[in-house]
């Protein structure tokens, strides 16, 4: 993957901590209150599991546009997501 924007890539080790801290934090919630507050966009699109809680990279694209890159856990499967922060002018 060719990225011509400086990006921000997160420790293999630290991502799967943080993944396993919030694993254990959501099995704490009842199951009910997490499909009250699910959002769609915050799974993987191949399998449906739960994405992980940060991205495996993210590259700001200018003109406030930033690329999350996430890698499934469980599947493999990777996706990228767009956001467009407000008040950033082209």
């Amino acid at each position: 993957m060719a990225l011509n924007h400086p990006r921000l890539e997160y420790p293999v080790a630290i991502r799967r901590r943080v993944d396993r801290n919030w694993q254990r934090r959501m099995a704490a919630v009842p199951v009910r209150a997490r499909s009250l507050k699910r959002d769609h966009a915050a799974a993987c699109p191949l399998c449906h599991a739960a994405a992980p809680i940060a991205p495996i990279a993210s590259v700001y694209r200018g003109a406030g546009l930033i690329h999350h890159h996430w890698l499934c856990t469980p599947c493999g499967h990777a996706w990228t997501t767009a956001v467009r922060v407000s008040g950033v002018k082209p």
